[in-house]
């Protein structure tokens, strides 16, 4: 498991050579998800309302950042660190 980033208690997580589709874990104190990049739903778990709403908002603007993360833990590589959100 590598941290991308953390904000607000927010961790924005994701796995070496985990497979498809494409996607990230986002973990809070009051629960966690699992959210596809692509379209940006969460496909499993459940985050707080005020917690998904961020998560989801600021992700959108990190897309591109959170597709290249994944491509590189997909070659079994650290995919490095994104930007917290503004």
């Amino acid at each position: 498991m590598s941290e991308l980033c953390r904000f607000r208690g927010i961790a924005i997580v994701m796995y070496i050579r985990e497979h498809g589709p494409p996607h990230y874990h986002a973990r809070s104190a009051g629960g966690s998800a699992v959210i596809d990049i692509a379209s940006m739903p969460i496909t499993r778990g459940r985050l707080p309302h005020a917690a998904r709403r961020y998560v989801l908002n600021r992700a959108r603007r990190r897309r591109p950042e959170l597709q290249d993360a994944w491509n590189r833990a997909e070659r079994g590589q650290d995919p490095g660190k994104i930007a917290p959100p503004e």
